[in-house]
């Protein structure tokens, strides 16, 4: 039970439901139909919010909305070559969230875990933890993860939910249009233009606990130029101060400082794009192989970038970019270390070549690491620095075969200094029913590949050195490097179909076959008595198959999403290790966004997930779960809102699911009840 205000939330918290319940029944009944329109292809979703997330009328999103994350241009959703799935920016601003990783559980496919409160573990279609590397992350298309490991740095991201356009999920090998480790799918965080976030936005938030987040942003232009910055600092307290009778001493407490900056030019036939993001994240204890004594770590993220897009003959269009990443790490339980990252990259669009919309690009990047060994049980990234190279070249064919049918390919080639060449590759069908484009039929085959980095491939350390009569030097856990780790592999069938039902109602169901090759994971290769010694292998393969399906029923004032994923995952051998959990068997949501009144806005998400496990040498386990959150959001006159909800409505305590390394998981807090004034001036 937590510390604080727990019958003030269950009767403020049922008063607000039984409220907005009536509200919107009431509202529903009466509703007319509006007809759907389709989006224009080109065109990115538009989201105008007033800058509140509010507008006019809730308009909540486009009929069928515009991606980029399944072949790296403009497309409609329901014509894409893989299922990707869409969190807009009224779904991220009325959900009260703070962090787009607990958001992402509320979508299809995902599979979520709260490994505290600084660290999650997020995969698409699962093999998912706080140090895997099977989804690919990207904001705006650029790579997104720790240089040093290739893992999710989503908690860590120097960026604000306010400024963010859109998430797309794309679930299934994304290797073709991603390179390597778009493994189990993409996450693409798309940023909003400097033009659509101008003026004054202060946002505070802070809930029962004492946790505090806030945001200031301005926007203006100058000339040509339009540019925005924003501000923010967040502080959490730790689940030990949070939670009544806590018997596990936690510090996983939060000091955490973000700044983002981006402008942009329009030029005659072109624009111009620069930006940098940079934050500081202290965050506490992370018990890793039981290292003592547990300290408070220190990360430091700096994102820049330079992109030039520019229009070419017709419709044809190319860009070019150049970005930088660098992440300093001093982690006491892991390791110290300095990460950085640079890639180039081209890209080129031809319209309309005897019926084939063509695109080819390549890029090139380095990887620099220095871990710093400051204890003999430091985790160690291999030789002490290194660098390692990065380059692919990709082409795409979308050839309009017939009226209705349309054939996809896509082929990409990437090299990586340590495992050599690989490739991916994805072909899909895609057929119109109709003449409208109301339903599609898609079929596909895909390949993609993931590179183990150097922290997996050279990674070594020792661990909780034992005590006399054991040999000096002896010690409870030790991790040797790995030998000649191959690339992971992993091929798919997949079958869709996705239908504009009218009046507002949308069905899609995906399903798909998928082989797993070179799994790798942690091999017992001694043991004597409590000594352990492991080493990552290449340990054996395994299969999966599933289904995704989501009705999204969307009216004037209101809309609502049902969505059921199943996701059957099996080894090739029992108990075999992955490093990462496996896939939820059964996952489910149900999200509701409604306009009560013109000024009141109600939004409720529900999600469901089955039991999941690491099955590794500790058989760590997530129990099942359920979440409700549910907000109310008032409009303060032109200028400002209020926002009252609770996350995580009927659960007291978060259950306690432990990471690779961790022995000793603790709960996080539950129900949380919270408030968030936003103006803009």
């Amino acid at each position: 039970m937590t510390k604080r205000g727990t019958v003030a939330r269950w009767t403020g918290c049922a008063g607000l439901a039984l409220a907005s319940s009536w509200s919107l029944c009431g509202r529903a009944l009466g509703q007319e139909a509006a007809q759907p329109e389709v989006a224009d292809p080109e065109v990115a979703a538009p989201d105008d919010l007033d800058g509140l997330g509010i507008g006019d009328e809730l308009l909540l999103f486009e009929d069928m909305p515009v991606i980029v994350s399944a072949t790296r241009r403009p497309q409609q959703q329901n014509l894409a070559s893989m299922p990707v799935s869409v969190l807009s920016s009224s779904d991220l601003h009325f959900s009260g969230l703070t962090s787009i990783a607990e958001a992402l559980q509320f979508a299809p496919g995902v599979d979520f875990l709260q490994i505290d409160r600084n660290r999650v573990g997020v995969g698409v279609r699962g093999l998912h933890d706080y140090a895997s590397d099977r989804t690919l992350t990207l904001v705006d298309g650029r790579n997104a993860t720790d240089p040093a490991f290739g893992t999710t740095m989503l908690p860590r991201l120097p960026l604000f939910i306010e400024d963010v356009e859109r998430v797309e999920i794309a679930r299934g090998p994304g290797g073709a249009a991603w390179g390597a480790n778009a493994f189990n799918g993409v996450i693409n965080i798309i940023t909003k233009r400097p033009e659509d976030t101008q003026g004054l936005l202060l946002n505070a938030q802070v809930n029962e606990f004492g946790d505090l987040f806030t945001q200031a942003r301005y926007g203006d232009t100058s000339g040509d130029w339009a540019y925005r910055m924003s501000l923010g600092y967040e502080s959490r307290e730790s689940s030990e101060d949070a939670i009544d009778g806590d018997n596990f001493e936690s510090n996983d407490l939060a000091r955490n400082l973000r700044l983002n900056t981006l402008a942009a030019r329009d030029t005659n036939g072109g624009r111009v794009q620069a930006g940098l993001s940079i934050g500081r994240f202290e965050e506490g204890d992370f018990e890793f192989t039981l290292r003592q004594p547990f300290e408070t770590g220190v990360t430091e993220v700096v994102r820049a970038f330079v992109r030039l897009d520019r229009e070419l003959d017709g419709e044809d269009s190319a860009h070019v970019q150049w970005y930088a990443n660098y992440v300093g790490a001093e982690d006491p339980s892991i390791t110290k270390r300095d990460a950085f990252e640079m890639d180039v990259e081209g890209q080129i669009n031809l319209v309309g070549r005897d019926g084939h919309d063509l695109s080819f690009g390549a890029n090139a990047r380095a990887v620099y690491v220095n871990a710093i060994a400051s204890d003999p049980q430091d985790y160690m990234l291999g030789d002490d620095p290194y660098l390692d190279g990065w380059a692919g070249a990709f082409a795409l064919d979308r050839w309009q075969a017939r009226e209705r049918l349309i054939v996809e390919t896509q082929a990409r080639v990437d090299y990586y200094t340590e495992t050599g060449a690989d490739w991916s590759g994805r072909m899909s069908g895609l057929w119109t029913v109709d003449e409208q484009r109301a339903g599609v039929l898609r079929v596909s085959a895909a390949k993609a590949f993931r590179a183990p980095g150097r922290g997996f491939t050279d990674g070594r350390f020792q661990s909780n050195p034992l005590p006399p009569p054991a040999p000096a030097g002896t010690f409870l856990t030790t991790l040797l490097p790995a030998d000649d780790l191959e690339n992971e592999q992993t091929w798919s069938l997949e079958a869709g179909y996705s239908a504009s039902l009218g009046e507002g109602l949308q069905f899609r169901a995906d399903a798909f076959r998928q082989w797993y090759d070179n799994l790798i994971g942690a091999e017992t290769i001694a043991q004597n008595g409590p000594v352990t010694v492991f080493q990552l292998q290449n340990i054996d393969d395994a299969e999966a198959w599933g289904l995704e399906t989501s009705l999204s029923l969307t009216r004037e004032s209101f809309r609502v999403t049902a969505w059921y994923a199943y996701n059957d995952f099996e080894p090739s051998r029992s108990n075999q290790d992955f490093r990462a959990y496996y896939p939820a068997e059964h996952k489910a949501g149900v999200t509701t966004l409604v306009e009560l009144t013109e000024s009141l806005t109600l939004a409720c998400n529900y999600r469901y997930s089955d039991v999941t496990s690491d099955q590794g040498a500790f058989n760590r386990k997530a129990p099942v779960s359920h979440r409700v959150d549910l907000t109310l959001t008032t409009r303060l006159g032109d200028r400002g809102e209020l926002m009252l909800g609770v996350t995580d409505l009927f659960d007291q305590t978060q259950y306690a699911s432990g990471s690779v390394g961790t022995f000793m998981p603790h709960e996080t807090p539950g129900a949380t009840i919270f408030a968030r004034l936003q103006l803009q001036y």
